[in-house]
């Protein structure tokens, strides 16, 4: 039983980068000791069986639909817990980010060596991805930011930049007070719906933001027609996803066509980047950068990346 380490090779490569300007991008950050075995094929089999009575459950909940009732309560369990303890950044962790130590990684399934490797590689992505593609960004509006963890990153990163951070859940808004409070840091909360486009307004995406989503979108399966259409008209400087991708997926690869299943059973983000397609043949987007990160929790794939413009 290998244990693989996880290098600065190697995570450069799937962002299409060299290490030295991964390393750049991370600056003094001490990269993490993460490593990881592969799964023996009994055990690959094991998982497969269980994701698939995962995905035959009935009682899985499906995305799509107007209601934020779990997301509700679960960012006011996390709101409770920081202001009974005081603010802690490892109280931001959602819920779900602690369930599973088998993972996908790079067409594999596997087992981190570390209890805290999901969190901990989830971190590191973001850090990278929001380093390189948002480096010199004045103005960051992030739709559907959940509990805050990535405005925690931002605020180091972006010292500068204004930042704008929405979620439909109103303890979330709570949560960025408390952030920003503590922080010292400005960080403007805002309650909006992407599927109703409720308080679109308070966001004031102009042609100088930057439009962030992470695992957010995926919320809205094949409804997200009235937002495109919001940003294609609001024309911000360039819009930045890192969420579950379908049409990354190979049909053909049985390992891909496991997630593919989780994702329609789950009714996750549909379309996107198919209808980004069209506009880009149309003359009315670019598409700018489009990455499979090849990792997520053993169900599928949350992050990859797009990056895109209306034109």
């Amino acid at each position: 039983m290998t244990n693989h380490p996880i290098s600065p090779e190697f995570v450069a490569s799937k962002f299409g980068i060299s290490v030295s300007t991964l390393k750049s991008l991370l600056g003094n950050r001490v990269w993490p000791a993460l490593s990881y075995r592969i799964l023996e094929p009994a055990e690959r089999d094991e998982v497969i069986r269980d994701l698939r009575k995962t995905i035959d459950s009935s009682t899985l909940r499906v995305s799509g639909s107007n209601d934020n009732a779990v997301w509700e309560r679960g960012w006011g369990e996390i709101r409770d817990a920081i202001k009974a303890h005081g603010f802690n950044p490892a109280l931001l962790r959602p819920q779900y980010a602690n369930r599973h130590r088998i993972m996908r990684f790079d067409g594999n399934f596997i087992d981190g060596a570390d209890a805290d490797f999901n969190y901990t590689y989830d971190q590191l992505l973001r850090r990278i991805c929001f380093a390189y593609y948002l480096k010199n960004a004045s103005k960051v509006i992030e739709l559907g930011c959940g509990t805050g963890t990535s405005q925690l990153l931002l605020a180091e990163l972006l010292p500068d930049a204004e930042l704008i951070a929405s979620d439909w859940a109103k303890p979330s808004q709570e949560l960025i007070r408390i952030m920003s409070a503590h922080l010292h840091r400005a960080i403007k909360p805002v309650c909006f719906n992407m599927l109703t486009l409720e308080g679109w307004d308070a966001l004031s995406v102009d042609r100088g933001s930057c439009v962030l989503t992470v695992h957010a979108l995926e919320q809205l399966g094949s409804h997200f027609e009235t937002l495109l259409t919001k940003l294609l008209e609001a024309k911000p400087r360039f819009c930045l996803h890192l969420e579950p991708i379908i049409e990354l997926y190979d049909e053909n690869n049985p390992f891909d066509q496991i997630a593919i299943q989780y994702h329609k059973r789950r009714n996750y983000l549909s379309g996107w980047l198919t209808r980004l397609r069209e506009l880009a043949k149309e003359g009315k987007a670019e598409i700018m950068d489009v990455r499979r990160l090849g990792f997520g929790g053993r169900e599928h794939e949350a992050f990859s990346v797009i990056q895109w413009r209306a034109l």
